[in-house]
């Protein structure tokens, strides 16, 4: 299974490495492929108690009158919310 951050840098090593043992080359007709759903993740916003926005569609209309005012944060690449 590859999953997270582990998977999006160690995905292309492995498409390229060598087989370990050269009696048995794995042949990957598809490189990779989804096979089931493995979690669903709630994604929470969270915001200071001071933003003048107390549900989405009103922080989003927040966030939208001021273009490059206001940052955010995310868990990054190959998290949960990245995927």
């Amino acid at each position: 299974m590859l999953a997270g951050a582990a998977a999006a840098l160690a995905a292309p090593a492995f498409v390229r490495a060598q087989p370990d043992w050269p009696r048995r080359p794995i042949r990957l007709v598809v490189p990779f492929a989804p096979v089931t759903l493995l979690a669903r993740v709630p994604k929470p916003y969270v915001a200071h108690p001071d933003v003048p926005a107390s549900d989405r569609r009103a922080f989003l209309a927040l966030v939208r009158s001021r273009p490059g005012q206001l940052n955010q944060g995310s868990a990054g690449n190959g998290s949960a919310g990245h995927l």
